[in-house]
């Protein structure tokens, strides 16, 4: 099935793979304020984007927000077949260099979220086998699935060249694909946008340091 986290990481253009860490395989559905872990916040809807603008992201920004939307949105090419995500907790940096270098960090993520398969797109599969090592999938009394998940990484690294063109900030790491955002960065802050590309509703916010 589907991961969301696997989505999340390769929408960042990371290099190194995710090293899990045991967690809860259940939904978490705790706060979504200060998750107490440093400066880092969770916010439901959206509420730290701001509009794309371009501008200049040279400068050394650590995270400072991870915005998501608990809108559910399309994972498979199945009606009905939907994901939403319920908590997701990014701490990490980067470093934008004026020669057209950058590196990046993730340091930890923490996500959460809902998978919902109608009977329809199941064809012969049990709930069961629609689960994985980071989601349990379960009958919903109507013959499709309800599946939650949970999981953590952490020690996610890139480097590679960058460049902007307008309002859209690619990021082309050295391992992987380029990953092209939506950004806006102006002297304080820099703030990128993972959905339109990468179909997952989440934002980033930084702070310069």
């Amino acid at each position: 099935m589907q991961n969301l986290a696997l989505l999340l990481l390769s929408s960042f253009a990371c290099s190194d793979g995710p090293k899990a860490e045991t967690g809860d395989s259940g939904l978490d559905t705790g706060d979504t304020g200060d998750t107490g872990g440093g400066d880092t916040a969770v916010n439901a809807d959206l509420t730290c984007t701001s509009a794309a603008c371009g501008g200049n992201p040279v400068g050394d920004w650590t995270i400072t927000e991870a915005c998501y939307s608990a809108e559910w949105f399309s994972v498979e090419d199945c009606a009905g077949w939907e994901a939403r995500l319920t908590n997701v907790q990014v701490t990490g940096g980067m470093s934008v260099s004026d020669d057209g270098r950058y590196t990046a960090e993730l340091a930890t993520i923490d996500w959460s979220g809902e998978i919902v398969i109608p009977a329809a797109c199941l064809d012969t599969a049990t709930c069961a086998e629609k689960g994985d090592d980071t989601t349990t999938c379960l009958d919903d009394g109507s013959g499709g699935c309800l599946c939650t998940g949970s999981n953590s990484f952490a020690g996610l690294t890139a480097e590679g060249d960058w460049s902007a063109d307008g309002v859209a900030l690619t990021l082309d790491a050295d391992v992987g694909d380029p990953a092209t955002s939506d950004y806006c960065a102006d002297a304080d802050e820099l703030w990128l946008n993972l959905e339109e590309n990468f179909f997952l509703p989440i934002q980033l916010l930084y702070v310069r340091n």
